[in-house]
C-alpha cells in the first residue's frame, strides 16, 4: 500500500514572538531583495547614508552617485559618513582611509610601503541594485536573481509596473504592534476581505477572487465588481479580456507590489522585534486630483488591516488555542508562508 505523503512542515506563527527566533531571520533577509526608499536613489551628487533594516539586519549603507556601498570603513570598521553630505570621496575618520564614491580604496596613511596593499579585502563592496519601474530593489547577499524574479512576475505585472507618468503621491509609515509574519499572512488572503473591508469587497466579485503561487511569493488576483473601473491590461496578458480591478504581488519575504488602475503601491515590511513592526507605505498615481479618493480608500484598507493584525498578535498570547486548520484555497498563500518560513528558518539554525 502507497505511503500518504505527509503535509510540509509548517511554522507555528508564536514562535516567532521569541527574541531567538527573531535573531535567526536576519539571515533570509539578508539573502531576501528588499526595496529601497524611492528616495534613495535619485540623482545628484548628495551621499546618502540610511541603514538596511533597523532592528534586524543594522546593516549601515551609503548611496554615492555611483554606486550603494557600505558605510563602514574595512579598516577597522568605523562609520564614513554619518550625515547627508556632498565630498568627492569617502574618508574615515578614524584613520584617514579614503575612498573613492564607487567603492575603491584610493589612499590609506601608514599604509604606502605595504606589499600588496590595497587587497579586494581593502575595498567597499558595491551592493547589486535593480531598478523597476519607480521601484528599487537591493539585495545584501541574493539567494535568488533579480532577472529570474522579474521572469516570473513581467508576464502578470511587468508592463503595468514600468507604465510611464506614475508619480509618486503619499509616503507614510506605521508602527503596529505586532510580529511581521502576522502582517504578511493577513495580506496573502482574500478570506477575510467581506469581514474586515466591507468597502473594498464592494469594489471586488469576491467569487472570482483567486490566487496564483508563484516561485517568488503569490499573486492575488481582483476580479472587478461590475461597476468598478479595470485594468488596461497588455495584449497577451494571462487575464486578458478578463475584467481585473486589481493584482496584489507578495515577494518573499516582506514586500508587497499591488497594481491598480489608477497607479502602484507598494508596502515594505519591517521586522524591529518580535512583536514590533514598520510597516512603509509608498503610492504612484497617474493623476494627483483625480486619485485621491482611491489612495484615501486604499488607506482606510490599511488600517483596517493593522487593527485586525492587532488582535491577532494580541491573541498570540493564548495558551488554550494552537494553529488550527487552513483552507488549501482560499489560505494556499498563507500555507506557502509558513512552509517557506519554516524551511529558511531551519536552513538559518544550521548555517
Amino acid at each position: 500500500m502507497a505511503e500518504t505523503p505527509s503535509a510540509p512542515a509548517l511554522l507555528d506563527p508564536r514562535l516567532l514572538q521569541d527574541p531567538k527566533m527573531h535573531a535567526r531571520s536576519r539571515a533570509l533577509f539578508r539573502a531576501s531583495w528588499q526595496l529601497l526608499d524611492p528616495h534613495l536613489l535619485e540623482e545628484g551628487p548628495e551621499l546618502r547614508p540610511f541603514v538596511m533594516l533597523p532592528g534586524l539586519l543594522d546593516e549601515p549603507l551609503v548611496r554615492t552617485p555611483w554606486a550603494l556601498l557600505p558605510n563602514v570603513c574595512t579598516h577597522r570598521g568605523a562609520t564614513l559618513i554619518e550625515t547627508p553630505c556632498q565630498q568627492r570621496s569617502l574618508r574615515c575618520p578614524y584613520h584617514g582611509r579614503r575612498f573613492s564614491l564607487a567603492g575603491r580604496c584610493e589612499a590609506a596613511p601608514g599604509f604606502d610601503e605595504l606589499e600588496g596593499f590595497p587587497s579586494e579585502a581593502d575595498h567597499l563592496p558595491e551592493i547589486e541594485v535593480e531598478e523597476w519601474g519607480p521601484l528599487r530593489f537591493a539585495s545584501l547577499d541574493p539567494l535568488t536573481s533579480f532577472e529570474d524574479i522579474r521572469a516570473e512576475l513581467d508576464p502578470w505585472i511587468g508592463e503595468l509596473v514600468e507604465r510611464p507618468g506614475q508619480v509618486l503621491l503619499r509616503e507614510e509609515d506605521h508602527h503596529i504592534s505586532a510580529n511581521w509574519a502576522l502582517y504578511v499572512e493577513n495580506y496573502l488572503e482574500g478570506l477575510h476581505l467581506p469581514f474586515v473591508h466591507p468597502d473594498l469587497s464592494r469594489q471586488l466579485s469576491l467569487p472570482s477572487y483567486r490566487y496564483e503561487t508563484l516561485e517568488c511569493g503569490t499573486l492575488q488576483i481582483g476580479a472587478a465588481s461590475a461597476e468598478q473601473q479595470c485594468l488596461d491590461l497588455p495584449k497577451g496578458h494571462p487575464l486578458e479580456g478578463q475584467r481585473i480591478r486589481a493584482l496584489y504581488v507578495w515577494l518573499w519575504p516582506n514586500t508587497m507590489i499591488n497594481v491598480y488602475p489608477w497607479g502602484l503601491s507598494m508596502n515594505r515590511i519591517e521586522p524591529r522585534a518580535g512583536d514590533e513592526t514598520l510597516v512603509r507605505y509608498h503610492t504612484w498615481v497617474f493623476d494627483h486630483i483625480g486619485s485621491r479618493n482611491e489612495v484615501s480608500a486604499v488607506a482606510q484598507t490599511e488600517a483596517e488591516d493593522q487593527q485586525i493584525v492587532r488582535r491577532v498578535q494580541a491573541g498570540m498570547r493564548s495558551s488554550m488555542v494552537g494553529p488550527g486548520t487552513l483552507h488549501p484555497e482560499h489560505e494556499a498563500g498563507v500555507v506557502e508562508f509558513r512552509r517557506r518560513l519554516a524551511e529558511a528558518l531551519a536552513q538559518c539554525s544550521t548555517s
